[in-house]
């Protein structure tokens, strides 16, 4: 995602990653934005004081992401996403990322010196 390149974020695949290079890039970041899914089951092993922005959609019937941080003493915030299609399992379906509230988001959370 282009947007998140501009505040310094890495896009990364973790199917093509080791287990090892995951834990050494989780371990290293100091915020994590990815959708909801398993693609983020890493954020356990982040370091406390890790920020998370999970993209989800609303009426997901899981929301493990801010007990999972909260316990890790990391911080947790959602931005809603509107699905591509409502006629399937939400699981599956693509979702267009509200661009404007994530880059607002960014901002405020990295501070003024992004501005």
């Amino acid at each position: 995602m282009a947007e998140l390149q501009e505040f310094g974020f890495q896009a990364i695949d973790p199917a093509t990653m080791s287990a090892r290079e995951q834990i050494v890039l989780i371990r290293s970041a100091d915020m994590v934005v990815g959708p909801m899914g398993a693609s983020t089951y890493i954020m356990p092993l982040a370091r406390p004081g890790t920020h998370m922005v999970e993209l989800r959609v609303p009426g997901a019937s899981f929301d493990v992401f801010p007990t999972l941080c909260a316990v890790n003493g990391m911080t947790y915030e959602a931005i809603n996403c509107q699905r591509t299609y409502t006629d399937r399992n939400l699981l599956f379906d693509d979702f267009v990322v509200p661009v404007s509230e994530l880059r607002h988001r960014l901002r405020g959370h990295m501070g003024k010196t992004m501005r």
